[in-house]
């Protein structure tokens, strides 16, 4: 009996030993092994001795109990790991072309609502490395794009360095922003300051704003030299934009030219200023006892406070086109 009751335990304990084994080769934990085959080994050498079998036995099932629920979480915790990997997989990656589809037109739709906000959108990205080292790493990059109309162009360099605490640190270097010589002209102090900074977020502070308020304007002083031909002309220079109302027919009428320029109170806003000059002959300004075309500059600010811009040019022009009526009116009262 006893010679089978210890061939009964050696294939038990080769079942555990091959139970290990494949543990290890999972990798589960390798501590496994080691410990059922110190284990192992205990009981080996005590296989002869019968008084203390039933104990070195119990605690053999003591053990491989402990190392099985040590596997059973481990083996748990794996599964649960695998689950959230590919549910996260399933998430990110589209399962259909359809999908991917969708996935472009969803970001595409993105792209054009910054635009609409910001106005910026970019033609061209140029990215070239200069230097690539261990801890340091220097780029040039030439970007290309407009904001509400106006293209723009900026070239710069970018040195990111490693630091010791393994955080890195970025700066910019060689900063140049390309714009047409006319906003160049009006913004240039501005401008100035910001190359000088080297802030690039800076430079889309200072645009955006400018770009609407000069797109603003260009459509305004087009709509009144479109819709008022005879009596609107437009003048361009460097830094300023002038609307120029006289009468076709009427030597003797005013000229009043309204000069459209730009305040930088900040690099975030900008403030139109318009000015209203009035020409006249001397026999004109005789005639104005009541100081009306010394008065109008002042009065027009008033107008433009109290109805906003379009619609205070629009009564300036509307007071040099009346002429014609008060005239035609006059010759037929003294006829």
């Amino acid at each position: 009996m006893a010679g089978t009751d210890t061939d009964g335990l050696s294939v038990d304990l080769a079942a555990v030993s091959q139970n290990i084994k494949e543990f290890s080769d999972n990798e589960v934990d390798q501590a496994l092994e080691t410990s059922i085959g110190a284990i192992s080994n205990s009981i080996s050498k005590k296989l002869g001795i019968p008084p203390k079998l039933a104990h070195e036995l119990d605690q053999l099932e003591i053990d491989v109990a402990k190392l099985s629920e040590n596997v059973a979480r481990k083996k748990a915790h794996l599964k649960q790991l695998k689950s959230w990997i590919r549910d996260d997989r399933d998430k990110d990656e589209p399962t259909s072309a359809a999908e991917l589809h969708q996935n472009i037109q969803n970001l595409e739709d993105m792209i054009l609502r910054m635009q609409k906000i910001t106005g910026v959108c970019f033609t061209d990205l140029q990215e070239e490395t200069l230097k690539n080292e261990e801890k340091f790493t220097q780029k040039h990059f030439d970007i290309r794009g407009e904001c509400n109309g106006l293209e723009f162009g900026l070239e710069f360099d970018t040195e990111e360095s490693v630091m010791e605490d393994e955080h890195s640190e970025v700066e910019i270097k060689e900063f140049v922003a390309n714009v047409p010589q006319d906003v160049c002209s009006e913004l240039e102090k501005p401008l100035e300051r910001v190359v000088n900074e080297q802030t690039i977020g800076g430079f889309f502070r200072l645009i955006m704003p400018y770009s609407k308020w000069e797109s603003h304007r260009q459509k305004l002083l087009n709509h009144f030299a479109e819709k008022y031909p005879d009596f609107v002309t437009v003048y361009t220079t460097e830094t300023n934009r002038v609307l120029v109302i006289s009468h076709p027919k009427y030597k003797h009428s005013p000229v009043l030219m309204i000069s459209w320029e730009f305040n930088t109170k900040s690099l975030d806003r900008i403030v139109p200023r318009i000015r209203l000059g009035v020409e006249g002959t001397e026999q004109l300004i005789d005639l104005d006892k009541t100081k009306a075309l010394e008065n109008a500059p002042e009065n027009f600010e008033l107008l433009i406070e109290e109805l906003g811009i379009e619609r205070a040019v629009e009564v300036m022009i509307n007071l040099i086109r009346m002429q014609t009526a008060e005239t035609s009116f006059r010759k037929k009262k003294t006829s």
